[in-house]
This record gives C-alpha cells, structure tokens and sequence, in this order.
C-alpha cells in the first residue's frame, strides 16, 4: 500500500474536513499548485508544482497532476463528508478547473 492510498483511507473515514488550495495568482489564467486539506488529527500538503518558495528551497515531493483526478474520485466524492473552507468559491472554483467538484456539504468560513 503506498504513502497516497494510506492518507486517502484515513481521510474518506473523516466526516469533515477542511480545504484550502494555494495558486499561482487569483486571475481566472491562474491555476492551482497545491491542496492543504486537514483532518482533526493530521494536516495533508499535496503540491503539485516544482517552483522554489521565497526562501529558494524546492520542495521535497512534487505530485503528477493525474492525482488531482484521484483525490476526486476517491475523496472529493464522498457526500457523507462536510468540507470547511475560507474563500469557498475561489478554492471551488480552482479545483473545477482540474476537473475536481467536492459532493459534500461546504461551509465558507468567510460568509
């Protein structure tokens, strides 16, 4: 069983979660690079881009763009799972450019 398959277990058991994406700008050409999504007990960084930070360190594990496709099928999916997130329509609508739409209740923590 690999790294992925063990985090998705432990997370599609949760009922809720939290999820904020990080981007390369807030323009609609700009596009996601990586997940945070966070569970009671653990904190999950899923990036998919090999860009260096400000300090110029590049990061250890960079993602194929196929997982993004993944995390939809098997995470995304779950309806039993409500999904707390700040700025919900900007992350939701970052992830439905990748094909990515969560089945779950939403709550903004912005409204």
């Amino acid at each position: 069983m690999n790294n992925l398959t063990e985090v998705l277990k432990c997370l599609v058991a949760c009922n809720e979660l939290a999820l904020d994406t990080e981007t390369t700008g807030l323009r609609h050409k700009d596009k996601l690079f990586s997940l945070i999504i966070s569970s009671e007990q653990e904190n999950y960084y899923f990036n998919f881009n090999g860009c260096t930070d400000m300090e110029g360190n590049r990061p250890q594990t960079i993602l194929p763009r196929y997982v993004l496709r993944t995390l939809n099928m098997t995470l995304f999916s779950q309806d039993h799972i409500t999904w707390f997130m700040h700025h919900a329509k900007f992350d939701l609508k970052m992830l439905a450019k990748d094909g990515c739409s969560i089945a779950g209740p939403v709550h903004d923590t912005k409204s």
